[in-house]
């Protein structure tokens, strides 16, 4: 799903000129992909592979002085839109398990998980939207990256498809005849080890990973056997889970899996399954998934430390509006916008489909301060009001906690003051997030 552009009538309300853009954080999920589990539908959609080979060539030579020369396919090319920069203490082979590459062929077929073509395609169209609507629209990033170009931030999880996605998503944003050579180059791909990586819920946290089976468990025992009907209902049909005991939730949401991963790609559904199938699975996979995240306590601990990595941004764009970055773009999962979208209270109750998008705007209020008398001083930076917008597919959100009179622009209830905004990071953020963690893993002897 590529997210709408608004017209002309729509900027000018959404982007009045008493007010300045000054950031924008995107947060996307990767593009289509074939089915992520084991045993489940085949599919050769995957005909375009040359990042995937020169991730798998980053990571396995990397420690190797001189490395050897890369002998790459004659259909492939290295990446040209930016470096890969790892950041924490990576050991060889921890990250990205990406050796199945070196065998890929040319017949189209698919690793489980792997972005296939259109998922390329969706993610360029996506980058493309952004360009119309902050390049050409709203004149807020420079037209043509050059080599001089500092005002984006690239960041990604270490999975192949979230790599490849924001490659092309970026080949969107600055088609290559709008950017120069150095500019391409200069351009930095972050990704974080798993270890440090706050995008998705990390399953080394013990105390997070005892608290969402907790509470999916009561979930479960609540469901009135719906599950059970469900998996017989597609008793034919092997997802590569089993369908009892603590993965039955796992089957449950590879059915789902495999199925949406048919419907994306415009492919038949197996014999005997129906949309209304498929629909209903998904609501299923939502109440149990999805559902867990309603906790405020497991939403912290899920999601908390990439909120603070999106509100230090903003607080950076605030107290350094000449040095800070414009755009942000972080590259995952549905793991990262269903929580995120939760911790805000505007989750939607479906499933985030493929390339959904949340984004952040901070916007500087001109017109409250502004003074023609040169003997007025103006305030500095972070004195000045400041506003949050929150978008979801490109909509802007009600987000509850700005919707008290004061908490938001008194003409735009999707505007949230930057302190009604930033006390609603504050409450999504653990308060120590290693010390919990820790300190269940104490408790549980483990």
């Amino acid at each position: 799903m590529v997210f709408p552009i608004p017209d002309n009538d729509t900027i000018a309300r959404l982007y009045p000129n008493s007010l300045r853009l000054k950031l924008v954080q995107t947060v996307s999920r990767h593009g289509e992909r074939s089915p992520v589990y084991p045993g489940g539908v085949p599919m050769k959609k995957c005909h375009l592979t040359p990042f995937l080979h020169a991730v798998y060539y980053a990571m396995e030579m990397r420690n190797l002085s001189p490395p050897p020369l890369y002998n790459q396919p004659h259909h492939e090319s290295l990446p040209s839109l930016s470096n890969i920069v790892f950041e924490g203490n990576i050991k060889p082979n921890s990250s990205l398990s990406l050796k199945a590459l070196q065998a890929v062929t040319d017949d189209g077929t698919c690793f489980n998980g792997q972005l296939t073509d259109k998922g390329k395609n969706t993610m360029e169209t996506m980058g493309a939207c952004l360009r119309k609507l902050y390049i050409d629209k709203l004149k807020f990033l420079n037209p043509t990256l050059d080599s001089h170009n500092k005002d984006i931030y690239l960041r990604s999880t270490d999975i192949a498809r979230t790599l490849e996605s924001l490659q092309y998503l970026v080949n969107g944003l600055y088609p290559a005849h709008q950017r120069d050579t150095g500019g391409s180059k200069d351009m930095d791909l972050r990704v974080h080890v798993r270890s440090d990586e706050t995008l998705y819920p990390v399953r080394e946290c013990k105390y997070l990973d005892a608290l969402s089976k907790m509470l999916r468990k009561d979930l479960l025992q609540q469901g009135n056997g719906d599950i059970d009907k469900a998996f017989a209902r597609h008793a034919n049909f092997d997802s590569g889970f089993p369908k009892k005991g603590d993965l039955e939730f796992n089957h449950l949401n590879s059915l789902y899996d495999n199925f949406i991963c048919l419907q994306a790609h415009g492919e038949p559904l197996p014999a005997g399954v129906t949309n209304q199938d498929v629909l209903e699975l998904e609501q299923m996979v939502v109440k149990y998934w999805w559902g867990v995240f309603k906790n405020a306590e497991l939403a912290r601990m899920a999601i908390g430390r990439f909120v603070k990595d999106l509100k230090d941004r903003m607080e950076d764009s605030i107290a350094n509006p000449e040095t800070s970055v414009k755009l942000a773009v972080y590259s995952a999962h549905d793991s990262t916008v269903g929580p995120l979208t939760n911790a805000f209270g505007v989750f939607d109750g479906r499933f985030p489909p493929f390339a959904s998008m949340v984004a952040f705007e901070l916007f500087e209020d001109l017109g409250k301060h502004s003074s023609t008398n040169p003997a007025v001083s103006q305030p500095h930076e972070k004195d000045k009001e400041h506003y949050v917008r929150m978008l979801y597919e490109g909509k802007p959100t009600h987000v509850p906690a700005c919707q008290h009179q004061g908490n938001h622009h008194p003409d735009d209830t999707t505007l949230c003051t930057w302190k009604a905004f930033k006390d609603a990071m504050d409450r999504a953020i653990p308060d120590n997030w290693d010390k919990m963690c820790s300190s269940h893993a104490e408790s549980s002897g483990s």
